[in-house]
């Protein structure tokens, strides 16, 4: 049994400055050696500050950081080394303090979904700050995955008393917050609460600083994304002849004259509805080929199912998606896809697809279409303000 987490005041920042000039892996790795109930309050700030950059511990309160750095200890593996297996009876959750580790899933439902190990499907690779565990201590306790380290790593444990104290809320909290997130997005308007609550647990959270790429057009990443906050822009890299580049060129100058952000072209590749609009430009260029901005997407909308949906084996992303701002993001991973996501739903991905995504072909008349539209205002905008015109208007008082 692990020791009943104690309420203890929220250490200050002057005490967890204190230890910022220490040694600190060697202080850490001793600390962790310390039996239950014997780690005193120094301790406890020492890892504190030793793991405060991981992810895990940044999504809980301080408080329960604290607490946590009281009950949880350490196991160290060698690298291929089984972590738990899947059908295992599990008490334990866990957070990656060195190392990684991969998790498998094997549905058995065929050799195709089974690698040379015969584990499964890899559903997801864990890297350091990283956590795993949690759906067997919230469900009925049984691992639905396996899951193996990728090299020497060394685990932080927490045991089902001290995971019931501190964390089991804050982890229910989290997956009815996706659910609800996931009702609100148009293909799932129509789903019960079982099917919300079960694609919500599978879902992995993570945040992108401003300017990352999630995904490249060219590239393959096995992954549907859902944007919870923040901005991203989606951004194709295509050949364009000179001609059409001199009227993409036209265009954007012009919507600077009038002082428009970049135009106006109807196109929502990649975005969750239509009402994305935002004008294709120039982003530099490789050969005859500029990167186009094809749109922005904003949070409930969702990006990087075509490749999914596409039906081959490692099929490539046909643009990029790069954050404009900071952006939290739900990750679907290609298993959870097909497991979670029934037909009629894929279904309703296709048709959207089809109705609203531009391919190269239907961009370049819209470029083509814009310049028209674009010159034919010129003209009327010239002709109004021509002398001539204004005489006889002036005539015509």
């Amino acid at each position: 049994m692990m020791p009943v987490l104690q309420t203890t005041a929220i250490p200050s920042l002057e005490e967890m400055e204190e230890l910022s000039n220490v040694p600190e892996d060697e202080l850490v790795q001793s600390v962790l050696r310390k039996g239950e109930g014997m780690r005193s309050r120094e301790d406890c700030l020492l890892l504190q500050r030793a793991t405060a950059r991981f992810k895990f511990f940044k999504s809980i309160e301080t408080e329960q950081h604290f607490e946590l750095c009281r009950a949880m200890t350490t196991q160290r593996f060698r690298s291929d080394q089984h972590v738990f297996e899947q059908g295992d009876q599990g008490s334990t959750f866990y957070i990656i303090y060195q190392g990684g580790v991969k998790v498998w899933v094997n549905d058995g439902k065929g050799v195709s979904k089974v690698n040379d190990g015969g584990y499964g499907t890899c559903v997801a690779t864990l890297l350091e700050g990283d956590s795993f565990g949690e759906l067997a201590l919230i469900g009925n306790g049984t691992r639905s995955g396996t899951a193996i380290t990728t090299g020497p790593t060394q685990l932080l444990r927490v045991e089902k008393d001290a995971y019931d104290e501190s964390l089991l809320k804050m982890h229910k909290i989290q997956h009815e917050t996706r659910t609800e997130f996931l009702r609100d997005i148009f293909l799932f308007s129509d789903w019960e609460d079982t099917e919300l609550t079960r694609l919500a647990k599978v879902l992995t959270g993570k945040k992108y600083e401003k300017n990352t790429t999630i995904i490249k057009q060219g590239k393959t990443t096995d992954q549907m994304y859902f944007i919870v906050s923040g901005r991203c822009r989606v951004l194709k890299r295509m050949s364009l002849s000179n001609d059409l580049q001199d009227k993409l060129m036209s265009v954007r100058a012009r919507a600077s004259e009038v002082g428009l952000h970049q135009g106006n072209v109807t196109s929502s590749l990649g975005s969750s509805t239509s009402s994305t609009t935002t004008m294709m430009s120039p982003r530099g260029a490789v050969g005859d080929e500029p990167w186009l901005e094809i749109c922005e997407l904003t949070a409930g909308q969702y990006f990087g199912e075509r490749a999914l949906l596409d039906g081959r084996r490692n099929a490539e992303h046909t643009a990029s998606v790069v954050t404009i701002t900071r952006a939290e993001i739900l990750i679907l991973s290609k298993y959870d896809f097909y497991r979670n996501i029934d037909e009629r739903t894929q279904e309703l991905m296709r048709e959207y697809a089809g109705k609203f995504y531009f391919d190269e072909d239907k961009i370049r008349r819209t470029i083509t279409k814009q310049h028209r539209w674009d010159s034919y205002k010129k003209d009327v905008m010239r002709e109004a303000l021509s002398p001539r015109h204004s005489e006889g208007g002036a005539a015509g008082r």
